[in-house]
């Protein structure tokens, strides 16, 4: 039997259910009848909000990313900002586990990681300090670079089950920024010295 939806975020309701059923089944298993007896709507009204279930899943992912790429431009600097953004991947580790069993995964995560490139693309730029250092197209590179290892870094640690430290992550993410804009820490040029 079907139970009503008076909600009027019908788009709400539908990535709800689907967040529902992925904690009984792979994104990949479910089907537009599902979602539908899930939330008690009709299939046109679900085609009539999205294309198909990857168009729900970008949804999902799409809010869950805007919400955390506002707050990370909002952020004092950007060692904050890649905190914000490790701890939504953390909170959402059980999405993430699930969407990484699907076949679609790779498409997932480079949708992610762009966003990440575009928000660091902004907190970058509302800063100076970078461009004497480097060509436009050298810091689109190193953000690139930045921003897919950062997801696979964070991806490889939720999917084998490792312990995330997201504090330590931080500091070591933004050590990489520090060495893309050419400031080295006195501490790592000591620790390359001492390798020698």
């Amino acid at each position: 039997m079907r139970k009503l939806v008076n909600n009027p975020d019908k788009k709400r309701v539908i990535a709800d259910a689907f967040i529902q059923l992925m904690q009984s089944q792979p994104a990949d298993k479910i089907t537009v009848k599902m979602l539908i007896d899930t939330c008690g709507i009709s299939r046109p009204t679900f085609y009539y909000h999205f294309k198909d279930i990857p168009d729900v899943v970008e949804y999902l992912i799409s809010g869950i990313l805007e919400r955390t790429c506002q707050a990370c431009i909002k952020a004092d600097d950007l060692k904050s900002a890649i905190r914000i953004f490790l701890d939504m991947i953390v909170d959402n580790r059980k999405l993430v586990k699930r969407l990484d069993k699907s076949a679609k995964s790779r498409d997932y995560w480079r949708y992610i990681a762009k966003r990440i490139e575009e928000t660091l693309s902004s907190i970058l730029s509302n800063t100076s300090e970078h461009e004497d250092r480097l060509r436009f197209a050298d810091m689109q590179l190193l953000i690139s670079v930045f921003s897919y290892g950062m997801m696979g870094v964070m991806i490889d640690r939720i999917i084998s089950n490792s312990p995330i430290d997201t504090e330590a992550l931080t500091e070591q993410l933004y050590l990489f920024h520090q060495l893309y804009q050419g400031d080295v820490p006195e501490e790592v040029l000591l620790r390359l010295k001492l390798k020698e």
